[in-house]
Formats: structure tokens, C-alpha cells, sequence
């Protein structure tokens, strides 16, 4: 009996040993598991930190390329109004703006709504397309057409508008 009692034995040893080695193994995976994921935590978070500071870098590209670009417009476009703007909270003002090579805008300056925008088209180069007929252009708002300079017509020096209710037409200057 005493060996029957010693092979129980020897199987509760056996039995507690496995148990321990298995509860040792769960515990070395589980640790090896938070292990990797504290890794790709990491990652994610280097990654992601990466993402934002290209992110902030191309902000700050886009930032300066508009802040030349704005130089550059600023430095190859002149702006004139047409007369000074009036006071009147009716008045409709005139702007031609350049831009581009043959892109010009006619704005409206002024305070008031004009209604019926047309461009004489009697003293426009032989080259102009899309001029303003019968358009409606608010404050600040603007329309804009083609105009190209030809060996037989340059561009001229002031195009002559008119609109409903502006009485005679009126000239605005060209830029250059």
C-alpha cells in the first residue's frame, strides 16, 4: 500500500508541476502579447506623430507658396478703380483686373447691384470673347471675359461699360 501511496503521490506532484508549468506558460504568452502590443502602440503612436509633422510641414509649404504667390500677383497685376469709389449706397464703381495673359475681371466696387453689364464691344481687339452682356454683378462680385492684342488690334485703353439704370457709359482703364 505504501507503494500505491507513493504513486499518488509522485501523480499530485506530477499533476501541481504541470499546472504550475502551464500557469507559467500563460503568463510568459500573456506577457509576451502585452509586450507586442505595447510595441505597435508605439508604432502607431511614432507613425502618427510622423503623419502630423508632414502634415504641419506641407500647412506651412502651402502656407509660404500662397504667401509668394499673393508677392507675385501683387507685384505683376495693377489695380485701378475706375474713379473713387463714391460715399452713395446705391453707386456702382468699375475695376478691371488682369488675370492672367488675355483673362481680365470687370468688378464692381461700388456699394450698389448692377443689373444689365455690358461691354461696348465696338472698340475691343478682334480678339475678345465672352463679354458681359446683360449680366448682373453685385458688390464685389466680378465677370470675366477675353482679351488679346493682335498685329491688327492692340488692346485698348479703357473699355466703355454700361448697365440698367448707370445712364451714359463709362470708361475703365485698361491695366497694363
Amino acid at each position: 500500500m505504501v507503494n500505491m501511496a507513493v504513486e499518488v503521490g509522485d501523480a499530485a506532484t506530477w499533476g501541481s508541476t504541470l499546472v504550475a508549468l502551464l500557469v507559467a506558460v500563460t503568463a510568459w504568452l500573456q506577457g509576451r502579447k502585452a509586450k507586442a502590443d505595447q510595441e505597435e502602440q508605439a508604432r502607431v503612436q511614432r507613425e502618427t506623430m510622423e503623419l502630423a509633422h508632414r502634415q504641419t510641414e506641407a500647412r506651412e509649404r502651402r502656407a509660404f507658396a500662397v504667401e509668394q504667390l499673393l508677392e507675385q500677383l501683387i507685384a505683376t497685376h495693377e489695380l485701378r478703380p475706375s474713379s473713387p469709389p463714391q460715399p452713395s449706397p446705391s453707386s456702382v464703381e468699375w475695376m478691371l483686373e488682369r488675370r492672367g495673359k488675355h483673362v481680365y475681371l470687370l468688378r464692381n466696387i461700388g456699394s450698389g447691384t448692377a443689373t444689365g453689364v455690358q461691354v461696348d464691344p465696338s472698340n475691343m481687339p478682334s480678339i475678345a470673347s465672352n463679354l458681359p452682356e446683360d449680366a448682373i454683378v453685385r458688390p464685389g462680385e466680378s465677370v470675366e471675359f477675353l482679351m488679346a492684342a493682335s498685329l491688327a488690334t492692340p488692346l485698348p485703353g479703357e473699355i466703355w461699360v454700361s448697365w440698367s439704370l448707370g445712364g451714359d457709359p463709362v470708361a475703365v482703364p485698361v491695366p497694363n
